[in-house]
């Protein structure tokens, strides 16, 4: 449990090197039981959506080499494995924030996050089957649960991200009605 937990601080650490890097400011975030995250400022779009997302898992692959290289081997597994795992192209996963930033700047933004969303719900359910049918340790399939419920909590708050990403693209501040006139 600990080096997961190292594994994940190292994870977040990661995000917010690369959010303080691009002059942005983040803060951690209570998703309740889903999890704590970093909350990443509305102007993070695009390539920048892009670099933010990969840090978490390039720290995690960063630390998992130091950790093959000193023989330890839980922190190996558990960053490898968190590493690994977030690169998988779905919503909310890095990999999907990562594909997003580079195929929303052109395509339109809200239909590559829905697509996106729905894949990282059907990995959830087919990670879910898989676990169930081949009797997989049960406990994984709070990870397909969690995955699922962070996708579907995602997908509800679409429509105030797209506004957000929009505004981002007009450059018009929320709250600041005299621009639009």
């Amino acid at each position: 449990i600990l080096a997961l937990l190292t594994a994940w601080l190292l994870h977040e650490l990661g995000h917010w090197l690369a959010l303080r890097s691009l002059g942005m400011a983040g803060r951690l975030h209570n998703r309740w039981f889903l999890g704590v995250a970093l909350e990443v400022p509305p102007a993070c779009q695009g390539w920048r959506e892009s670099y933010v997302a990969v840090a978490g898992p390039l720290a995690n692959l960063l630390l998992a080499v130091f950790a093959w290289r000193w023989d330890y081997s839980s922190l190996l597994a558990a960053n490898f494995v968190l590493g690994a795992v977030n690169l998988l192209p779905f919503l909310p996963l890095d990999g999907g924030k990562v594909l997003r930033g580079l195929a929303g700047s052109v395509f339109d933004w809200l239909a590559v996050s829905r697509v996106l969303l729905f894949w990282g719900k059907a990995a959830a359910l087919a990670f879910a089957s898989v676990i169930y049918y081949f009797g997989l340790h049960r406990w994984l399939l709070l990870l397909a649960v969690w995955l699922y419920l962070v996708a579907w909590r995602e997908e509800r708050n679409l429509p105030y991200l797209h506004m957000l990403h929009l505004l981002e693209l007009s450059h018009i501040e929320p709250g600041n009605s005299d621009k639009y006139k």
